[in-house]
């Protein structure tokens, strides 16, 4: 759980001691069955938590959802969070076709683990997970593996066992039931772990076992074992496929069918290897391999049964989905007439849960309960909502009287514990922030604590109150259990594969192909083969990889010439605009350093409370920008931040909250969008969150009438509109403020040159905020240090639920099911079909699945007028399908629309489907994305990989990561201006980035009457050494590739003592080859340090060129050097005798090595003896 973790277990005393708790459990004891009626959900878990007490519990709910809130409430409520096992589902539809997620199958597994053993006391699960097939609890401790340092155990045998419990062999492990092997390593991430674990061996015997940072690849902590439960709930051993085989061939002769040839291709995948291919299968064999449901393991443990009439009606509509879905895979003779179905009926499940557990009860908030435990419902507590007066914060002194009045023990949980603090001063009741609950608080008394609770309740035997942020301000932070969730390393997104276009700073634009190892004994090496226009090739050594930059640019850009003009004519005109941008950037920042007004404080009683009632827990990243704004207005100076991030990371939270600073302090604030879609979301956004403040707020744009477009105008002029969220209308010249504080543009690049003119003159001295989506390289946030304030958002929202992705075959049942589970609970879905001639028809085809469904059709090629109408139905709640193109891939945010579908999704690109999936999963609900694949046409390798990279990286954004090479680009625009792009096509953007860098240090020099600081020039080393990772050593070519770029770019003995330790860390001990790759590194470093541009071996001598480094300095420091070995020449050395290629790179090191130290002692004594600042 993020955030403050609140303990209300003292409360308990009181009620586990009544007379009402007492009958309760007795008549379990004796009839096995009670309910309770008029509970308030949030006194629900303290009832539970209280009978958890002595005895194992199993909390039911009705759906996923209100699982995890449950669970979550729970934890509050006893005095072992840790005791508290949530079990979650998985997000398969019935029969569906589809790769299974490991992550969730794993979580199952480590769930089922924790209750079978003992380890939970409370086991809370939704229906859907308790009736799904899984594994047999009973078999998970014969199934597992422990190991520990000192047992002997072979690496194959373990490497064999690892597989066998279903773990899937990587490069790189990143989620929960992956595993990887390299040299007398073994890196495994078990279920239920909440990190990966790295062992290593001596010989035969297991050495250590290390905890793993799956973002790094970094071992830490020192574990003192490692327990590997199955890695999924579908074991495929030989016993459990023969079973399934022969059960399989049981029904189809008792059916007098044949089983189809998929069934059959199922079998002959896991039979024909040691370590089978799960493929996709799974849920429709789910019966035969694993057939015990969790309902059937809940053993002796008291069964809650929360809400039973919604328990029936979810158990309904499970089975009747699962059935449609069956009658056509029966009809089309997929499967067999009397194949097992996945969901009981009806009668079934809800007999089972009638049924479970040594006792049953049923709670409810409804006056209706007792069916399905045949028990006499009574409401024994009284426990009511609790009563805060009309007003809430603003009405505390009245709601501490009432409280009084009535005797009540108070007990408040707030994220706003302190500010709540100093309003009950103020009402004459000064209670401070308590660390923990006493344990029988006084009748009267209010006690206060910081933390998070879904709700609070009032009443009962002991007179208890309890008051949350829900209460107090409408709403409650949304927490969950931190769970890890599969991420994409840096590396990974880093990574160079054959293909890629680079930028080599002396030969410009090619395209990498493949790596090679060249050169004989004494002087092998790794190259990187580049290709050039006209076929020309160039092996660069990977040493060199510090001189290659991806490019990121133009779409399909030609090839650089070897030999000609033509780079360096680019570089010269790109050098030339990043100079004139430079001086244009510095002129801004002067003009906007003179500029004042009166500042804004950002701690007033009322921007407080506002930010109490967002739903969600900021991230570290997001309160710092939101820090950082309000820093911005409490100066005299005007603000112009960026806010970067990625869609859904909470740019508009900020926004807001430097919205409102501004309108309490009674200046209008303008927030000006590119499209009318975007307007109408936002003004949404706005109304929602200052609803309950005074402040006029108005939407202004070309989409509504023109007498409401001139009362809009109108009250901009005279101040009586505090805030407008407009388009392009707002930059006309009729528009005027009266008193206009703060400009919010999202997303400026996608404004014209002359719109951007007029935003120029309007932000002269206003505050100024532009948010943009599109990612900006570390390179040009250096660039740009000190001249535009920038906040970059790179953290995901970990309170949100990583986008539940189904890679799976299209199927019309499928298609209908997923939007019907969304239309059951109200929400919105796209349906992505990229094909303009066919739309109408898809559209049409989902009216006859969905008939009471509101469909509606948005692409590119409509008219504009009519694609904003439709866009803004979908956008108020007035559609429930958006059948679309991939026009909605950036820009449209709706948190209601939870489930989107694309069709042909291997016809698209990997930063298109991150784009698409981003469109849903933006609110605290979970969210479902299918990417579907037609069954005739063949999955290319390629289509394959990218299906499988979007269906890996499930978690909140690894879009952001993986994408960023096609983004940046965009990114650029929205600081550089697009007049820039065409320079940045020419060089790429890194080297554009770094020209920039470099002309804004050369003119601000100039301005401050100071020298620049000079960027250090890389020393080129090309000497006969063998310096290289084996392939023995470094499997995997991409992990080779990221360790030679890494090393390439490490400039300090620091930086590469890192790298080194890393190798060792994760390949085990360095070979004599990989050992000189990082002793050629710190030459480098050294050389690069001395001001050396070079040291190279010809004719079997040592020549070393200067950069930077005097020769006087040179020839002083190498004075001492045996009589005649060095010949000083016109910038630079040589020695004198032919020798060996061991000798040349000798005498490398101990000349670089003197020089370098000489540098170093000049810079820190001109350092010492410069004047401070």
């Amino acid at each position: 759980m993020s955030g403050s973790r609140v303990a209300l277990a003292a409360l308990l005393a009181r009620l586990s001691e009544s007379e009402p708790f007492a009958e309760i459990q007795r008549t379990l004891k004796k009839k096995h069955a009670a309910s309770l009626i008029h509970l308030p959900h949030p006194a629900k878990a303290a009832l539970v938590a209280a009978l958890a007490a002595d005895q194992r519990v199993v909390w039911i709910a009705r759906d996923p959802e209100v699982a995890e809130r449950v669970a979550d409430t729970l934890r509050a409520w006893v005095s072992d969070p840790e005791s508290i096992t949530l079990l979650e589902p998985r997000s398969a539809l019935p029969y569906e076709r589809g790769e299974l997620v490991v992550d969730e199958s794993a979580g199952r597994v480590a769930a089922l683990a924790a209750w079978s053993g003992g380890l939970s006391r409370i086991l809370v699960t939704s229906l859907i997970a308790a009736l799904q097939n899984s594994i047999d609890p009973a078999s998970l401790s014969e199934g597992s593996l422990l190991m520990q340092p000192g047992a002997r155990m072979s690496l194959d045998d373990a490497t064999q066992r690892v597989a066998a419990l279903g773990y899937e062999r990587v490069s790189l492990v990143g989620g929960r039931g992956e595993f990887a092997r390299r040299g007398g390593i073994l890196d495994l991430f078990p279920a239920g772990a909440s990190e990966p674990l790295r062992v290593e061996w001596f010989g035969d015997e297991i050495e250590s076992i290390r905890a793993i940072d799956p973002a790094t690849q970094r071992s830490g902590a020192t574990l003192p074992r490692a327990h590997l439960l199955p890695a999924s709930e579908f074991p495929l051993g030989p016993a459990r496929v023969a079973a399934a085989r022969a059960a399989a061939e049981t029904i189809a002769a008792h059916d007098g069918v044949e089983l189809a040839p998929g069934l059959l291709a199922d079998l002959a995948r896991w039979e024909s290897a040691d370590q089978p291919d799960r493929g996709d299968g799974l849920e429709i064999w789910a019966p035969l391999i694993a057939p015990t449901r969790p309902i059937d393991a809940f053993g002796d443990a008291l069964i809650i049964l929360d809400e039973p009439s919604e328990l029936v009606t979810t158990a309904e509509s499970l089975a009747r989905q699962s059935a449609e879905r069956f009658d056509v895979l029966r009809t089309t003779r997929i499967l067999p007439p009397s194949w097992p179905a996945p969901i009981p009926p009806p009668a079934l499940s809800i007999s089972a849960l009638s049924s479970s557990g040594a006792a049953r009860l049923e709670l409810t908030w409804s006056s209706e309960a007792g069916r399905m435990t045949k028990s006499t419902p009574s409401d024994p507590f009284s426990w009511h909502d609790p009563l805060v007066p009309a007003g809430r914060t603003r009405a505390m002194g009245e709601a501490v009287e009432g409280w009084r009045r009535d005797g009540a023990r108070v007990v408040i949980v707030s994220e706003q514990a302190s500010r709540l603090a100093e309003l009950l001063v103020e009402a004459g009741a000064a209670t401070p922030v308590s660390d923990s609950i006493p344990r029988d608080p006084k009748p009267g008394s209010i006690t206060l604590l910081h933390g998070g609770l879904d709700g609070g309740f009032q009443g009962g035997v002991d007179a208890l109150t309890v008051i949350t942020d829900r209460e107090l301000f409408g709403a409650t932070r949304v927490r969950r259990v931190a769970v890890h969730r599969r991420g994409i390393t840096r590396e990974a997104a880093e990574r160079l594969t054959p293909g890629d276009l680079l930028v080599h700073i002396d030969h410009g634009l090619g395209r990498f192909l493949r790596m090679v190892r060249r050169g004989g004994e004494g002087d092998e090496r790794d190259y990187l083969e580049i290709e050039y226009g006209g076929g020309d090739r160039v092996f660069v050594p990977t040493e060199q990889l510090g001189r290659i930059a991806r490019y990121t640019g133009a779409e399909d850009p030609a090839l650089s010439r070897l030999g000609g003009g033509e780079w360096r004519r680019a570089k010269d005109r790109a050098k030339s605009a990043a100079d004139d941008l430079a001086d244009e950037l510095l002129r801004i920042y002067a003009a906007r350093e003179l500029a004042h007004r009166p500042p804004i404080q950002g701690d007033s009683p009322w921007l407080i409370e506002f930010e109490a009632a967002f739903p969600f827990r900021e991230t570290p990243d997001q309160l710092a920008a939101i820090e950082a704004t309000k820093g911005d207005l409490a100066r005299a100076r005007p603000m112009d931040r960026v806010i970067v991030g990625d869609v859904g990371y909470g740019k508009t939270e900020v926004a807001l909250r430097a919205a409102f600073a501004a309108l309490e302090a009674g200046r209008q604030v303008a927030l000006l969008v590119p499209t009318t879609i975007l307007a109408l979301q936002h003004i949404e956004t706005f109304r929602r969150r200052l609803a309950a403040y005074p402040f006029r707020l108005e939407l202004l744009s070309r989409s509504i009438s023109s007498a409401k477009q001139a009362e809009v105008v109108a009250g901009l002029n005279d101040g009586s509109v505090d805030l407008v969220v407009a388009t392009h209308r707002l930059l006309s010249k009729d528009v005027s403020f009266s008193r206009l504080g703060l400009l919010v543009v999202d997303e400026e690049h996608r404004f014209g040159v002359a719109a951007k003119e007029r935003l120029k003159s309007i932000r002269a001295e206003l505050d100024v905020m532009t948010l943009t989506a599109t990612p900006i390289p570390r390179t040009l946030n250096l660039a740009l240090s000190g001249i535009r304030d920038l906040s970059t958002i790179e953290t995901p929202p970990e309170d949100r639920h990583p986008v539940a992705t189904r890679v799976a075959e299209a199927s019309l049942e499928l298609v209908r099911d997923a939007l019907a589970r969304e239309l059951e609970r109200g929400g919105q879905s796209y349906y992505v079909h990229n094909r303009v001639e066919s739309i109408e028809a898809a559209a049409e085809q989902l009216r006859g699945l969905l008939p009471d469904a509101r469909i509606t059709v948005g692409h590119g090629q409509m008219e504009d007028r009519k694609l904003e109408r439709v866009m803004g139905e979908f956008v108020r709640g007035e559609v429930d399908i958006l059948v679309c193109t991939t026009i909605i891939e950036s820009g449209l945010d709706i948190p209601n629309a939870n489930t989107i579908i694309v069709d042909r999704a291997d016809k698209l690109g990997l930063a298109q489907l991150y784009q698409l999936r981003g469109r849903v999963g933006r609110s605290s609900r979970r969210a479902w994305c299918y990417l579907l694949y037609r069954q005739e046409d063949a999955l290319s390798e390629v289509a394959r990989k990218r299906l499988k990279a979007i269906f890996d990286a499930a978690h909140l954004g690894a879009g952001f990561q993986l994408a960023l090479a096609d983004l940046e680009i965009r990114g650029a625009g929205d600081l550089l201006g697009g007049e820039q792009s065409g320079h940045i096509a020419a060089v790429g953007f890194d080297l554009y980035s770094q020209l920039l860098a470099e002309s804004v240090e050369v003119k601000r020099a100039e301005r401050e009457g100071r020298p620049p600081v000079r960027k250090r020039t890389t020393a080129i080393l090309d000497l006969p050494v063998t310096a290289h990772l084996p392939n023995s050593y470094v499997e995997d070519e991409g992990q080779r590739l990221d360790l030679y770029r890494r090393l390439g770019a490490a400039q300090s003995e620091k930086a590469i003592a890192s790298i080194a330790d890393e190798m060792r860390d994760r390949f085990g001990e360095a070979p004599p080859p990989a050992q000189r790759l990082i002793e050629v590194a710190q030459l480098r470093a050294d050389a690069s340090d001395a001001g050396i541009a070079s040291i190279v071996r010809d004719e079997g001598r040592l020549v070393i060129r200067f950069g930077d480094l005097p020769r006087g300095v040179a020839e002083r420091v190498l004075a001492d050097r045996p009589r005649g070995e060095l010949s000083f020449q016109q910038g630079g050395l040589r020695s004198t005798v032919v020798a060996s290629p061991e000798r040349i790179w000798r005498l490398a090191v101990e000349i670089v090595g003197a020089l370098a130290v000489e540098a170093r002692r000049l810079e820190a004594a001109a350092t010492s003896a410069a004047p401070l600042a």
